[in-house]
């Protein structure tokens, strides 16, 4: 199905005046009369796209992640190279990825950051799903949520250099001891940690 190319801009519209309002406010102080004032539509225009801000948000958010996910090549390390996959993932928090500065994730709207960890949890899931690296089940999604729980602990601590060496082996071996027939079949059998 084709969206109309008005729909497109005015939801276009709509996310920008609500980013450039999370540069200078906290989530809850944004309201949907500012946000349909300052990109002048009318509220309704707005409630045909969002059922609040809050919706919003997390539409945001999740295209963020989404974004972060798509950006990331080396999915297939995470079992034929735990550690290599770690230490990348790792990497991704020392400021050379865009998202992070993004107004979505500013720490002042710290209380609606607490479903990151599980849509990047989400977001990593189904990429490593769509990449055949192992079956879709409900165990796998556990142990992935587990995986990237871990992952996003040690995001949010903002280690130091000196540091990052003890968090990637402490998520090479989660990732050996969660998948270790995975890990085993892609390294011949063999344990390279």
């Amino acid at each position: 199905m084709k969206t109309d190319l008005r729909v497109i801009k005015t939801i276009n519209l709509i996310k920008e005046v609500f980013l450039d309002l999370l540069k200078t406010k906290p989530l809850e102080k944004i309201t949907v009369a500012e946000i349909s004032r300052t990109a002048q539509i009318n509220k309704g225009t707005f409630y045909l796209h969002y059922r609040d801000i809050y919706d919003l948000y997390d539409t945001l958010l999740r295209e963020r992640l989404t974004e972060m996910t798509n950006h990331i090549d080396f999915y297939a390390e995470l079992f034929e190279d735990p550690s290599a996959f770690a230490n990348k993932c790792l990497m991704i928090t020392d400021g050379k990825v865009p998202v992070f500065e993004d107004p979505v994730f500013h720490k002042r709207n710290a209380l609606y950051l607490s479903k990151i960890p599980k849509l990047m949890s989400d977001s990593f899931r189904e990429k490593i799903y769509e990449q055949g690296l192992i079956e879709r089940c409900h165990e796998n999604d556990l142990k992935i949520d587990y995986i990237f729980s871990s992952l996003f602990f040690f995001i949010k601590q903002e280690l130091p250099e000196s540091e990052k060496g003890v968090a990637a082996k402490l998520l090479t071996s989660s990732i050996q001891s969660a998948f270790p027939n995975e890990v085993s079949s892609h390294q011949g059998g063999t344990d390279r940690s």
